[in-house]
């Protein structure tokens, strides 16, 4: 593995000397449609292009400090391992690129590009919490009931016309029966239901097989519990994302592997694909109640390009339900709650059930948050 990421930075040092005058780094999909270049003049190219998005980047971090602290490990130099259904990742550039590294250096410098055009918007975001955190944490509801009345709880808070209840978690084995427990109270209400996920291929002929049945045993207590209450299951995983798996980013100077889809760009192209599969659902399911089960980087409104920020609004209700291990790293917590950080640094005790009413849940990230042992 050391062996393919050395071999691609060595790549983009050679790019990066050899150079390529014309044109600017910032138009690769519009020049190379109207320019006469060559395989080897637009992997030069591409190869500019990805070294000045890594130059921007670093600039960057060091202009927002504070998002800075958010973004694991950018910038990168390289993509590893080659690139699977690539032009269904960045469908401008079909017809255009045509190899491996081509796609790889595309994708790195993509990277960085949207990466950074959020540390802008995430350093003027935490500025912004901090000016209103006073006024949400006014609003904030506690619901004080014993741990065994969680999920009954937050059940009873979901209002009845709600149509997308947007489910967070943290990929942790020891949630997985309180959401089950969950879907089973919900589908009590006699509503049409269908469950959407983050844990499941979207296409049932998925070529990672071997994935999709890893997923299908691992959160099989909450695939049961739908089952039982006749919920279909939509996965939500494009197949790009899931024959990729295994596509990483290389920080040169941490010296550290990303995963790719993990990092902000990486949660923008899966989330703008579930977003317009939901929408053809909805179309043809109109009054259904959406169940959006996801990690909740993915779910809460606070997050970028999340699916909380594009589905906010009165008849959407946003839960996480994370366990305390969050509790032990500032970091880890960032991640998951700006509300719980910006409590946490004020020294605020952090309540194990909370809730906020729309619209204050919406600068908040969340309606109800809890926290299991």
């Amino acid at each position: 593995m050391y062996k393919k990421i050395f071999s691609a930075l060595l790549l983009c040092a050679f790019f990066a000397i050899a150079g390529y005058a014309q044109p600017e780094w910032e138009l690769p999909a519009e020049v190379a449609k109207t320019a006469s270049l060559s395989q080897k003049q637009l992997e030069l190219l591409l190869a500019r292009r990805m070294q000045k998005s890594y130059a921007n980047a670093v600039d960057a971090l060091q202009e927002y400090p504070l998002a800075a602290e958010l973004v694991d490990d950018m910038p990168y130099l390289a993509a590893y391992p080659s690139i699977n259904l690539a032009e269904e990742l960045y469908p401008e550039m079909q017809h255009i690129l045509t190899t491996p590294a081509q796609w790889n250096l595309y994708a790195t410098a993509s990277q960085n590009r949207h990466n950074t055009a959020q540390l802008h918007r995430m350093e003027r975001f935490i500025q912004n919490y901090y000016e209103q955190f006073p006024q949400m944490y006014r609003h904030e509801q506690v619901l004080n009931v014993p741990p065994d009345q969680y999920i009954k709880t937050l059940a009873e808070q979901i209002p009845a016309d709600t149509k997308y209840l947007l489910l967070g978690e943290m990929h942790k084995k020891r949630l997985l029966p309180h959401i089950a427990e969950l879907i089973s109270r919900l589908a009590d209400s006699g509503r049409q239901i269908i469950l959407f996920t983050e844990f499941l291929p979207h296409s049932a002929h998925t070529k990672n097989t071997a994935r999709r049945e890893e997923l299908l045993r691992e959160y099989w207590p909450v695939w049961k519990a739908a089952k039982q209450a006749n919920i279909p299951i939509a996965g939500l995983e494009p197949e790009f994302a899931v024959q990729n798996d295994d596509l990483y980013l290389v920080n040169p100077v941490t010296k550290t592997a990303i995963p790719f889809w993990r990092t902000i760009e990486g949660m923008r192209l899966r989330n703008q694909h579930w977003l317009k599969l939901i929408k053809r659902y909805r179309e043809e399911f109109p009054d259904a109640l959406f169940i959006i089960y996801a990690g909740s980087g993915h779910i809460a409104a606070d997050r970028p390009y999340s699916l909380g920020k594009s589905l906010a609004g009165p008849d959407t209700f946003t839960a996480l339900i994370l366990s305390t291990e969050v509790l032990t790293d500032p970091l880890w917590l960032a991640n998951v709650s700006s509300y719980d950080t910006f409590c946490a640094e004020r020294n605020i005790p952090l309540k194990p059930f909370i809730k906020f009413d729309y619209p204050v849940s919406k600068r908040v990230g969340f309606n109800a948050r809890i926290f299991i042992e």
